[in-house]
């Protein structure tokens, strides 16, 4: 099944596995909590999209915000649109009040184009993550943990273990593909752990990414891997849920068998990949705005090969190429929620919502 929406998504996936409710003063501005986004799928018809629980919307007003959005954008193809990027509510309330400097977890929910119409497919949902999971190697989130602890202890990047990417958990709604990646330059490096849920809904492919940056070791990676799919798991009913899927028939023209088999398959395998790589690579970017260093400086982060499963060496990292530059006077402190910070105009194009 898939072999050309595969070839198709891996090369739009390439670049992209980034980026509470809580009491502030009367001065801040309170993160959204749990704010659905309404998606035009066509035909008349919306896909109500909401932030996992504990998560707040990315606000595109506020400079910071729209700077990690700006970037996950930048991480992601043409043909992916994010309809929705969102961050911890706690963590959002500190970092606009000052007192954070970065936000340790995050996500984005993407869906695949094709031109300007929402991608469909024709297959169940069964034959569908099938066909997803299958060029995947399987782990368990301990090997996947171990993985990240061995990326973090090495003592240079070509020491390093090349990233796993793995299917680290399945449910009937969903698979889980999970990694770590070590993010940063010099001694500004985060471990980050990274899940794709892969469902689809009304026929829509919808991919939810969710990272969380950890100490890198092997223990708390498998605790960060054990919350994030309970997490996931848990957005991708409520999103089947709030969309009454088992109602909904798909309601534009889709692929037919032939032309589905054409698009091809390790493209949808490129692109859980690369939407994983794009939300690690966008926590770099507050990593790589707050000094500008010398064009010798290594920074960690890694291209994938899909066939392996694992990243080939470079020493660029995903979203560095997206990076805006910052004034040389910006201080090793300073961050994305600086008050100074300001954002390029927004591509409206490739973001509903977020």
């Amino acid at each position: 099944m898939v072999p050309a929406l595969m070839m198709r998504l891996r090369s739009r996936f390439s670049a992209a596995l980034a980026l509470g409710a809580g009491l502030a003063a009367a001065t801040v501005l309170l993160p959204r909590a749990a704010e659905a986004v309404g998606v035009d799928i066509g035909n008349g018809e919306t896909l109500e999209i909401a932030p996992l629980a504990g998560y707040c919307v990315l606000d595109e007003s506020r400079p910071a915000e729209a700077q990690l959005i700006l970037a996950m954008r930048g991480a992601v193809s043409e043909t992916m649109r994010i309809a929705l990027a969102f961050g911890d509510c706690n963590e959002l309330v500190d970092l606009r009040n000052g007192d954070r400097a970065v936000l340790d977890h995050f996500g984005q929910v993407l869906l695949l184009t094709q031109g300007a119409q929402i991608e469909r497919v024709t297959d169940s949902r069964p034959s569908y993550l099938n066909a997803v999971a299958k060029p995947f190697p399987t782990a368990t989130i301990e090997e996947v943990a171990a993985n990240g602890e061995a990326q973090a202890k090495a003592s240079k990047p070509s020491d390093a273990p090349k990233p796993v990417f793995a299917v680290i958990a399945r449910d009937e709604l969903a698979i889980y593909v999970g990694t770590t990646s070590l993010q940063g330059r010099g001694t500004e490096k985060t471990m980050v752990a990274g899940v794709a849920g892969v469902g689809l809904v009304r026929q829509i492919p919808v991919n939810i990414n969710l990272f969380s940056a950890y100490d890198g070791s092997a223990a708390t990676g498998k605790s960060v891997f054990e919350t994030l799919i309970g997490q996931m798991s848990e957005g991708m009913a409520d999103l089947q849920f709030t969309n009454d899927d088992s109602a909904m028939p798909a309601a534009l023209p889709v692929p037919n068998r032939s032309e589905w088999q054409a698009m091809g398959s390790t493209a949808l395998v490129g692109a859980v990949i690369g939407g994983l790589l794009g939300g690690v690579g966008a926590i770099v970017v507050v990593l790589l705005r707050r000094r500008r260093r010398a064009v010798d400086d290594p920074v960690v982060g890694s291209e994938v090969d899909t066939a392996s499963g694992t990243a080939p060496d470079t020493t660029s990292a995903p979203v560095a190429a997206a990076t805006p530059d910052v004034p040389a006077e910006t201080s090793p402190e300073a961050s994305l929620h600086a008050t100074g910070a300001t954002a390029p105009a927004p591509n409206a194009e490739n973001t509903q919502g977020a």
